[in-house]
């Protein structure tokens, strides 16, 4: 039986932004949303999923995802991603 080898790196990405602020009752602001984002570049994250570009109709919570993308302010060595399900959800990441 052989032994497995594993990678020397492993890459992580926080998505708690992202999938944690759609699945709250209520919307957040977006400068809360922007705050805790800031704390998780501050506590040394490197790649953070920031926001969902999906239909603002089903899922409220993510209609200020342009925004949010847009008043990130840009940090060295850190990565800010985000989701886009469809067509339509990569235009609005575009934009």
């Amino acid at each position: 039986m052989s032994i497995p080898t594993f990678p020397t790196i492993v890459h992580l990405t926080e998505v708690g932004p992202r999938d944690g602020f759609q699945n709250e009752n209520q919307i957040l602001p977006t400068a809360l949303k922007l705050r805790l984002i800031e704390g998780l570049v501050e506590a040394g994250l490197k790649t953070i999923q920031v926001a969902s570009f999906v239909n603002p109709k089903k899922v409220p919570q993510m209609a200020d995802s342009e925004e949010i993308v847009r008043l990130l302010p840009k940090h060295d060595g850190v990565l800010f991603t985000g989701l886009a399900l469809n067509v339509r959800g990569m235009e609005r990441a575009l934009d």
